[in-house]
C-alpha cells in the first residue's frame, strides 16, 4: 500500500504498491491452489496430501480427506465416501457415537452443498504453502451455500494446519444458519480417534450459531492436549476471490486495478485497505492500511492591551492542536515574522501561520488601549498597637519612571513602619499616567484569653489543681508559660492553691496574660475530743474525736503512750496505768497534712478510810461527832456511814456527821 499521508484538503490517490499483485501481509493468498471440482453434496474428497508430517492427537498423518459439510477427516477410509449431514441425533462431543466426527477437524460442520447448482460461484480448494519447517496446509471453503437454503446462506471458511507446531487455525469470514433444515445445527472443534477427547469451541457444540470475521486456534501441547483460544481473524483468498477497496468508515470502492482516487478526503484520519469480496460482502483485510489524515490547521491569537497610548501592547499566535511544527509566522501590518510581537499600539492585526504540513491558517486580534491600573496592597500590623505594618502602591504596566508620595511623607513604592490606619499614595509616570492609591492597613486582632475550665486542688496542700486556657484570634501557633507550673500547653494540672498566671505568646511574638485563683479544701482539724479523764484502775472508758475539713474519707488512728493502738472515730480503752496518754491522728485518703491531738486518763489517789469520834466513851444515850480523817480527802465524793445501830448516813465529801447512840456499838 501507499505511505501514510496528511493532506490539507482536496483529493488523494492511494495505490496498491505490491509489484507481484495484492499485498497480503494481513491475510493468506493461495496463488496456485488445487480446486476439488467433483466434490458434490454430502461427499468426501479423495486423499489430500498435507505436504508434511502433521501430528493430530499424538498420531502422525501425511494426508487427509475434505468433506463437503465442513469437516476434515484423518480417517482415510472416508476418502471418496459419504459425508453424513444429519446432526439432530448426534448430541454433543466428545462421543464415539458418530463415526464421521472421530479423528476429525470440524471448522463448521453443518449441512452444506458445494455443487454448482447450489454454489454456482463457490468451490473448495487447498494448497500447501511456505517452506520447511514452516509449511502450512491451507484449505478454503469459498462461497459454499447451505443445503436447502442455498447460496442465500453463503459460507466462507479457511483452515490452516501448521508444520512443526502442529497447531490448527480456523478463520470464518461468514458462517450462516439455515434454520429450516437440520435444526440449523453446527459443530466447531476437533475430536480424537477414540471419541473420548474433544476440544470444542464454547457455545458451538452441536448448537445454532453464527460467525463473522471470527477465528480460533488449537495450540497443540502434545498427546491429547490442546489450548483453544480466540485469535484475530485473517482473510484467506484463493482462485475466484475478488478484491475491493474499503475504509475504516465502512465505505467500499471498486478495485480499479489497485488505484483508489479519494476526491473528497473525509475530516480526521481514515484508513484505506483492500478486502476480499465474498458471499456478497467484504470479508476481512488482505492488505496493510494506508492512513490519510485531513489536516485541520488552526492558529489562535491573544493580545495584551496598550496602556495610556504608550505602544506597550503585544500580540501572540499559538498553533492549534491540528497544526504540527515547524511553524512560520507573518504579521503583515507589523512587518514581523515572530510568534509574538511586542511594543504594539492599539489596532487590529492579522497573522498568517504555515505549519509542518504546509497548511496555512490565519486569525485576527484587536489590541485595545487601556489606562494604567493603580493598585495597593499591605501587610498588617502584627500586634495590637504596633507599628510594623506596610503599604505598597503599584502602577500596571510600569514604565520605570513612576514617582510615589505617601500622605505620611514617604516616597518609596512601599511605606513601612505603619500603625493601623488609612494611607494614600499619589503616583505619577513620565508617560503621563497618574493615579492615587488608597490602602487601609489593619492589625491582626489581638489574642482573647479565656478560662475554658478549672478546678481547685482536690486535697489541702497538694498540687493537683487545674486551669485550662483558651485562645482566640492572634496568629497561631501559640506558646504558653505558667508562672507556677511546668506545663507548656493550654492546660496546667499541677497547681497548688493560690493565684496563677499564664503568659500566651502567638506566632508573631504578641503576648497576653490571664490569671485565676485556685482554691483548696479546709485543712484537717479535730473537735469534740474526749477531755482528760479520771477512771478507776482496771476500768474501761470510751474515747472519741470528730474530724473536720479535708475533702475525702477520714482515717482515725489512735496511739497509747506512743504505741499504735486502734483505728476508728470512737474506741474503748482500758488504761495500762495512771496518766496514760491517748493521741488521735486525723488524716484523709487524698493525703493532705494530718493533725494530732491527745488526752490523758488518770487514776485517783488511793483513799484509806478512817473515822474518829470526838469522844470514845460517853454516858448513854450519848451524842457523838464523827470526823472523816481518811487520806486523800480531796478525792472523796461521798462518804457512807453505816452504824451497828442500823443507822446509815450519806455525807458529801469528807463532811463530819453527828449521831446520838442509845447503845454501845460501832
Amino acid at each position: 500500500m501507499g505511505d501514510d499521508v496528511t493532506v490539507c484538503g482536496g483529493s488523494v490517490v492511494i495505490e496498491n504498491c505490491s509489484p507481484a499483485g495484492p499485498n497480503v501481509t494481513s491475510g493468506v493468498n493461495l496463488n496456485a491452489p488445487t480446486i476439488i471440482p467433483t466434490l458434490t453434496d454430502d461427499s468426501f474428497s479423495g486423499p489430500v496430501p498435507i505436504g508434511f508430517n502433521f501430528t493430530f492427537y499424538g498420531n502422525v498423518f501425511t494426508q487427509c480427506t475434505i468433506g463437503s459439510n465442513g469437516i476434515i477427516s484423518f480417517n482415510m477410509g472416508n476418502a471418496n465416501g459419504y459425508c453424513p449431514w444429519a446432526l439432530g441425533g448426534v448430541g454433543t462431543l466428545p462421543s464415539n457415537g458418530t463415526a464421521v466426527t472421530l479423528n476429525s477437524i470440524m471448522p463448521s460442520y453443518q449441512d452444506m452443498n458445494p455443487s454448482a447448482a447450489v454454489s454456482p460461484n463457490g468451490n473448495i480448494q487447498y494448497q500447501t504453502i511456505g517452506s520447511a519447517p514452516n509449511r502450512k496446509l491451507v484449505i478454503l471453503y469459498r462461497e459454499i451455500g447451505a443445503f436447502s437454503c442455498g447460496i442465500s446462506e453463503c459460507n466462507y471458511t479457511g483452515i490452516i494446519l501448521y508444520e512443526t507446531s502442529n497447531n490448527i487455525e480456523v478463520h470464518i469470514g461468514k458462517k450462516t444458519v439455515c434454520g429450516t433444515w437440520n435444526g440449523g445445527l453446527a459443530i466447531q472443534g476437533i475430536q480424537n480417534a477414540a471419541g473420548n477427547v474433544a476440544h470444542i469451541t464454547p457455545g458451538r457444540n452441536n448448537t445454532v450459531w453464527l460467525a463473522n470475521n471470527d477465528a480460533h486456534r488449537w495450540e497443540y501441547q502434545g498427546g491429547n492436549n490442546y489450548n483453544l483460544t480466540p485469535i484475530p481473524y485473517i482473510q484467506i483468498t484463493g482462485t475466484g476471490s475478488s478484491l475491493v477497496w474499503n475504509n475504516t468508515l465502512g465505505n467500499t470502492s471498486p478495485y480499479n486495478n489497485g488505484t483508489l482516487n479519494v476526491t473528497n478526503v473525509p475530516p480526521g484520519t481514515t484508513g484505506y485497505f483492500l478486502t476480499s469480496s465474498a458471499c456478497g460482502t467484504a470479508l476481512g483485510s488482505v492488505s496493510d492500511t494506508s492512513w490519510v489524515t485531513t489536516a485541520s490547521p488552526q492558529v489562535l491569537t491573544s493580545s495584551t492591551p496598550d496602556v495610556c497610548s504608550q505602544s506597550v501592547g503585544s500580540v501572540s499566535a499559538t498553533p492549534g492542536a491540528g497544526s504540527p511544527p515547524p511553524y512560520t509566522y507573518s504579521w503583515p501590518a507589523l512587518g514581523q515574522g515572530t510568534q509574538t510581537v511586542n511594543n504594539v499600539g492599539a489596532g487590529t492585526y492579522t497573522v498568517f501561520m504555515t505549519d509542518g504540513n504546509g497548511c496555512t491558517s490565519n486569525a485576527s486580534i484587536t489590541v485595545g488601549d487601556s489606562p494604567a491600573t493603580f493598585t495597593g496592597s499591605y501587610t498588617p500590623v502584627l500586634c495590637s498597637a504596633g507599628s510594623d505594618g506596610t503599604a505598597t502602591a503599584v502602577m500596571t504596566p510600569s514604565d520605570g519612571t513612576e514617582t510615589f508620595l505617601w500622605n505620611d511623607g514617604q516616597v518609596t513604592p512601599t511605606a513601612v513602619g505603619l500603625t493601623a490606619g488609612t494611607y494614600t499614595c499619589d503616583i505619577s509616570a513620565g508617560s503621563g499616567c497618574s493615579g492615587t492609591v488608597t490602602v487601609v492597613v489593619d492589625e491582626i486582632p489581638s489574642m482573647i484569653l479565656t478560662i475554658e475550665d478549672q478546678h481547685d486542688a482536690l486535697c489541702n496542700s497538694l498540687d493537683n489543681g487545674m486551669i485550662m486556657v483558651d485562645v482566640a484570634q492572634g496568629t497561631s501557633p501559640y506558646s504558653y508559660s505558667w508562672d507556677q507550673s511546668n506545663s507548656i500547653d493550654t492546660v496546667a494540672s499541677d497547681l497548688f492553691a493560690g493565684t496563677h498566671t499564664v503568659t500566651v505568646t502567638d506566632f508573631n511574638g504578641c503576648s497576653d496574660q490571664i490569671s485565676l485563683t485556685i482554691g483548696e479544701p479546709d485543712p484537717l482539724s479535730i473537735s469534740n475530743l474526749t477531755p482528760d479523764s479520771v477512771v478507776c484502775a482496771e476500768a474501761f472508758i470510751d474515747i472519741e474525736g470528730t474530724g473536720n475539713g479535708g475533702s475525702s474519707p477520714y482515717i482515725y488512728t489512735w496511739t497509747e503512750n506512743g504505741n499504735s493502738l486502734d483505728y476508728g472515730q470512737t474506741i474503748t480503752v482500758n488504761p495500762v496505768g495512771n496518766n496514760t496518754v491517748y493521741c488521735l491522728t486525723l488524716s484523709e485518703e487524698c493525703g493532705s497534712p494530718a493533725v494530732t491531738e491527745c488526752l490523758t486518763v488518770t487514776y485517783p489517789e488511793p483513799i484509806i478510810p478512817q473515822i474518829n469520834p470526838d469522844i470514845p466513851i460517853q454516858c448513854l444515850p450519848g451524842e457523838f461527832t464523827f470526823y472523816n480523817t481518811s487520806t486523800n480527802a480531796g478525792e472523796i465524793f461521798t462518804t457512807e456511814y453505816i452504824f451497828s445501830s442500823g443507822n446509815v448516813i450519806l455525807a458529801n465529801g469528807d463532811e463530819d456527821v453527828q449521831l446520838t447512840l442509845p447503845n454501845p456499838g460501832i
